[in-house]
């Protein structure tokens, strides 16, 4: 599950986030049981996906933040949602045409 040099994927990094936040670990027993390497990635991730840039300043992590916050996945799903939707346009403007 985790990376023996130290880059860790970001669906790995949400998924670690994810258990942390829902309570299901710690992030001390996150980073035991997936070896993490560095006692403060998983903070680090955590403040990455909230979507706050200045912790200093005491602001808030809103929930537009945090939905802003997209996987990889799902970036990726919705390019090629856009793609195969401009493809079948085209293919239906090539049936009319026929």
């Amino acid at each position: 599950m985790s990376s023996k040099n130290g880059i860790y994927s970001e669906e790995f990094k949400w998924k670690v986030v994810q258990q942390v936040l829902s309570g299901t670990l710690t992030k001390e027993e996150a980073r035991r049981v997936y070896s993490i390497k560095g006692n403060c990635n998983i903070l680090y991730w955590m403040r990455s996906f909230s979507g706050v840039t200045d912790y200093r300043s005491g602001g808030e992590v809103s929930e537009n933040s945090v939905q802003m916050a997209k996987t990889n996945n799902q970036r990726k799903a919705e390019k090629e949602i856009a793609r195969l939707k401009q493809e079948l346009k085209a293919e239906r403007m090539r049936a009319d045409l026929w």
